[in-house]
């Protein structure tokens, strides 16, 4: 198989020539429906266990707020805000990222407590504040109470 590799500067330009080359539609609407059911009837996401796929454990990852301007890890939490100590940016809603990321990489749901001391939160009801800001859905009440990655 032969590479041919093109300029950024003539990407249209070579676009427009393959568009003119292959001037014969290989397939018509109805086949093109059809694979699109397929596809579509097929299609299932793609949800892959991190830690598995590289030989971790949720130890090894590291904790806390990651700072979105110089990517310090852990931020802290001070009267509704979190500050970096590297920095000094001050965010609101640094810890949304982090929380994605627990979902992505921990396991798709967590406690209050659970998600407390991977935040590096300091109390309970500060992370309970935290979570119901973000609405995420959830089962159980009070203490047996696990909040559940949304369905995007």
């Amino acid at each position: 198989m032969t590479l041919h590799i093109c300029n950024s500067e003539n990407v249209l330009e070579r676009i427009e020539q393959i568009a003119a080359y292959y001037k014969k539609e290989q397939l018509d609407k109805r086949e093109l429906k059809k694979i699109t059911r397929l596809l579509l009837t097929n299609h299932t996401p793609d949800d892959p266990n991190i830690l598995q796929a590289y030989n971790l454990s949720p130890k090894d990852i590291p904790t806390g707020v990651q700072c979105p301007d110089c990517f310090t890890i852990p931020m802290t939490y001070k009267g509704g805000k979190w500050c970096c100590l590297k920095c000094n940016l001050i965010s609101k809603t640094a810890h949304v990222p982090s929380i994605n990321d627990y979902f992505l990489i921990i396991k798709p749901s967590f406690t209050n407590a659970e998600i407390c001391e991977f935040l590096h939160i300091p109390t309970i009801h500060v992370g309970n504040r935290i979570i119901k800001s973000m609405n995420l859905p959830h089962t159980g009440t009070f203490k047996n109470r696990v909040y559940h990655k949304p369905k995007s």
